[in-house]
């Protein structure tokens, strides 16, 4: 027997242990009998009979987890086993559960094998291939024909032990503990067919080991080791879950695996995956109710006969190929590891299967000699090459990861595939986002097929491990279904079928219904709607075919992580250094000219500028990343948004394929500013302004028109962000240096009027024109609330005129052209220039600009030296005000 009689949910039919065991599952009757503690929270009410004792998997009001109705309409929820699960996978997708009715009493008896070595010691089998082939030996004797087909086997159940799982009946108790007791008796038994082969070791005087030939060696199993009796609870739970797996496991025709079970393939051909849905029996034990709970969730499996190097480019990208491998190790690692390959090459002695016990980049491996007698020194690569291969073949991808399958045994990834059936990927999280990203994005009838998907496996599943040969009980039902749902961490779908609606909602984990949107069905998708410019800096000497396919690449990425069903028009150009985005006589090509000035019809908007980091140094990255905003800033509207090909390259496996923050990036700066600064104070106010204030700083008052029309723009945002308020109440400042206006230039259109914050006009750096009053504040008004925010919202004194945030974007707008250079050792030559007059010191800064953009350096010696600190002018030529940088205002 085994387990404490205070188990509640074990009976026994004798108070001596011994070194076999019976676990069975009471019936509720027998629970309350044994036991008179109170129910607990996780104890579960008995459904009427009128909707539970006669259902049978596939009811409409099971499967699809509609509650029963009643004579007067009302519906009636089902009765639940416990507080919603929370979801274990990331990627969960719901639950069904069933009531396990006249539970299994399961025989369970202890299994150890062996074999001897040379000090007649016994050493424990370690293979799990060499116990299943000693296993199949083992009940294949006579007196196991009859239970064989029933015999469960949990491998590995406590150390160096297996265990044999068996349902026994009234009647086949008997006959199954005889068989058993009967080897028992005899010892060991002595398998005949299966050995287990090792290979001959001997060491010399210096302690060198040489390997020989190989030696066959026994193998025995031992039957009846005694069994723990303070684990019977967990034993019977776990040796219930093993025994159902199993039924499943023969009706499939697979092997013994603790992996979760597949069904269905939802999304193929995924960075080089399969997106398959995945389920995992799992045995429960309330107070007095037994369940078994299916919970599916969606997992990336790999078809077979694929080769482990395409799985590893697929997922990571080429940016393994180079010197990016050492970034990815660890995650490489983490997903071949455990996976069963076979050989895809020949060879004698070759093994045609493997497991990967460990991956290392092959400057990890030492070299090596194959023959005694030649002392040559092999790197894998060039073993596999010249022995393997007999040079009549080559690596491709040599510099990949190599494969650990055995001691001191590595094989390139390339020639290694996946075995059959499909794998699990053994970690995948980095693939958890763009799984997620599918549940989201499906619809309701990609839904609806998921649920019907889930409800005919789950049907298949209890109708296969229900069909037991050996019990002597008839029930006809003993299963009753009832369907759970649950929700995912952050995920807002529950899977359930539900009728669309006008508004369609979304429940999520905390059954909060939230507004759900699809990306595909955005209107308002800006960055879809205008060409995209793309600006490939390349390395240099490469060729134009590989550059091209690059940019191929970049646009195959971007229109997938747009998800607008519709691929959006390029523009691109391929520039190696940084004259050719600079000195516009230096174009070699008309591709940025395209780019610049475009039809009018197709203007171009973002601008996604792609470095290639190969071969380069920090400080010329630094140059290209601080030069190609400017480049946007020629055409009107255009932007910039620099990355590296090799950070792309990291997002390959992820959703896309493409990084989102630069995509919400390039959406973002594309919307006109005062249609975001709305809307961004309608999520925060949740309601209109009354008014608004609006200060545009300005070198002059010369451009009327670009006035006008902001004055317009302003108006047409505020509308479309709040159609119901057609008039906005604006009042529209313009804040430049004091400076004396020439009256022709504002024939179109007067000033209401000028004021400045200081109390004497004569002392005041900056005035205030106002074009237009809706507000009525006046003269006064402004001037009081203008000095108002001006003392409030600066740090020091007033440096800027313009009352709002302080950000540094400015600073990138006006002289950010050279100011790069500026704080790139750049500055020390021009503050080392003594002042003379603002214009000869204006022309000596665009003089070195010049020369360091056209020839990369600067003649240092030819500036004038100070002799002594003493000496040194304290003022200096400097085109830019350092008091700015932490006082920059946003235009």
């Amino acid at each position: 027997m085994v387990g404490p009689p205070r188990e509640r949910f074990i009976k026994f039919d004798s108070t001596k242990f011994d070194s076999f065991g019976i676990l069975r599952l009471p019936t509720s009757s027998s629970t309350s009998a044994t036991t008179s503690a109170p129910s607990t929270s996780e104890s579960v009410s008995t459904a009427p009979s009128s909707t539970t004792t006669n259902s049978a998997p596939g009811r409409k009001e099971d499967s699809e987890g509609i509650a029963p109705t009643s004579e007067d309409g009302t519906r009636h929820a089902h009765p639940r086993a416990q507080p919603a699960l929370k979801a274990q996978s990331s990627t969960a997708l719901g639950r069904m559960s069933y009531e396990i009715h006249d539970a299994l009493e399961l025989y369970v008896v202890g299994v150890e094998t062996f074999t001897e070595n040379r000090d007649q010691k016994e050493v424990p089998v370690r293979s799990k291939k060499l116990r299943r082939a000693a296993f199949e030996e083992l009940l294949n004797q006579e007196q196991f024909k009859d239970i064989k087909p029933n015999v469960a086997i949990h491998y590995s159940a406590t150390k160096d032990t297996d265990h044999f799982i068996l349902p026994i009946g009234k009647h086949t108790l008997f006959s199954t503990r005889t068989a058993f007791r009967e080897i028992q008796k005899s010892g060991a038994v002595t398998l005949s067919n299966t050995r287990m082969k090792v290979r001959n070791e001997s060491t010399d005087g210096t302690g060198k080991v040489t390997r020989g030939g190989l030696t066959e060696h026994i193998i025995k199993c031992r039957i009846g080791n005694e069994l723990a009796p303070e684990r019977a609870a967990e034993l019977y739970v776990k040796s219930l879950e093993v025994f159902i797996r199993s039924k499943w496991i023969q009706h499939q025709g697979q092997q013994n695996t603790k992996e979760p079970f597949f069904s269905k393939t939802i999304q193929s051909k995924c960075f080089g995956f399969d997106a398959h849905i995945r389920f995992e029996p799992q045995v429960e034990i309330l107070a007095h109710k037994a369940l078994l709970h299916l919970t599916f969730d969606v997992a990336p499996f790999i078809d077979d006969k694929t080769l482990l190097h395409q799985v590893v480019l697929d997922c990571f990208g080429n940016d393994v190929v180079g010197l990016g491998a050492q970034n990815h190790l660890q995650t490489i690692r983490g997903t071949l590891i455990g996976l069963e390959a076979e050989a895809t090459y020949d060879g004698e002695g070759v093994r045609r299967t493997f497991r990967i016990r460990d991956l290392e980049l092959p400057g990890g491996i030492p070299k090596f000699t194959v023959d005694r007698e030649d002392s040559k020194l092999y790197s894998v690569a060039g073993y596999f090459e010249e022995v393997i291969f007999k040079k009549q073949r080559k690596l491709v991808h040599s510099n990949l990861p190599l494969a650990k399958v055995a001691d001191e045994c590595w094989i390139p990834l390339e020639v290694l595939s996946i075995k059959k059936p499909p794998q699990l990927l053994k970690r995948s999280g980095h693939l958890t986002k763009y799984l997620q990203e599918m549940i989201r994005s499906m619809d309701y009838e990609a839904t609806a097929s998921l649920v019907k998907i889930i409800q005919e496996q789950s049907a298949e599943f209890i109708k296969v491990v229900d069909d037991f040969k050996y019990m002597d009980t008839n029930v006809q039902t003993r299963w009753l279904l009832y369907l759970e749902v649950i929700g995912t961490f952050n995920q807002t779908k529950l899977l359930k079928a539900k009728e669309p609606v006008a508004e369609p909602v979304a429940e999520s984990a905390d059954h909060k219904p939230k507004q759900k949107t699809s990306r595909a069905e955005k209107k308002d998708d800006k960055v879809s709607k205008s060409p995209v410019g793309v600006i490939y800096v390349a390395p240099k000497g490469m060729t134009v075919e590989t550059s091209k396919g690059i940019i191929d690449d970049i646009k195959k990425r971007i229109t997938q992580a747009l998800n607008s069903g519709k691929e959006p028009e390029f523009k691109y150009a391929t520039v190696s250094g940084i004259e050719d985005i600079v000195i516009q006589d230096r174009y070699k090509t008309n591709e940025i000219t395209k780019i610049l000035n475009p039809s009018k019809d197709k203007a171009v908007n973002p601008i996604l500028a792609v470095i290639d980091s190969d071969g380069r140094t920090k400080e010329e990255l630094k140059n290209f990343e601080a030069e190609l905003p400017n480049f946007g800033n020629r055409k009107v509207g255009a932007i910039v948004v620099c990355t590296t090909w090799q950070s792309l390259n990291d997002y390959r496996r992820t959703f896309g394929g493409f990084p989102r923050n630069i995509l919400r990036k390039m959406n973002f700066l594309l919307g006109d500013m005062m249609k975001e600064r709305f809307a961004e104070y309608k999520a925060k106010a949740k309601t209109h302004p009354v008014k608004v204030l609006f200060y545009r700083g300005s070198i002059g008052l010369d451009d009327v028109p670009v006035i006008l029309k902001e004055i317009s723009d302003i108006t047409q945002a505020f509308v479309e962000c709040w159609p119901k308020q057609q008039i906005c109440c604006l009042t529209y400042v313009v804040v430049n240096k004091k400076c004396e206006i020439p009256g022709s230039s504002l024939d179109q259109q007067q000033p209401l009027f000028r004021f400045t914050t200081d109390e004497t006009d004569s002392e005041a750096k900056f005035q205030y024109t106002v074009f237009q009053d809706s507000m009525g504040l006046g003269l006064d008004g402004l001037k009081a609330m203008t000095l108002n925010i001006n003392g409030s919202s600066q740090l020091h004194g007033v440096a800027s005129a313009l009352p709002v945030h302080f950000a540094k974007k400015l600073c990138h707008r006006m002289f950010d052209y050279f100011r790069c250079y500026v704080k790139n050792n750049f500055g020390m030559v021009v503050r080392a220039t003594p002042s003379h007059d603002p214009v000869t010191a204006g022309r000596q800064m665009l003089t070195f600009i010049d020369k360091y953009l056209t020839t990369g350096t600067i003649d240092r010696a030819s500036q004038p030296k100070s002799k002594t600190k003493a000496d040194k002018d304290p003022t200096v030529s400097n085109p830019w005000n350092a008091r700015l940088d932490d006082k920059m205002f946003y235009l």
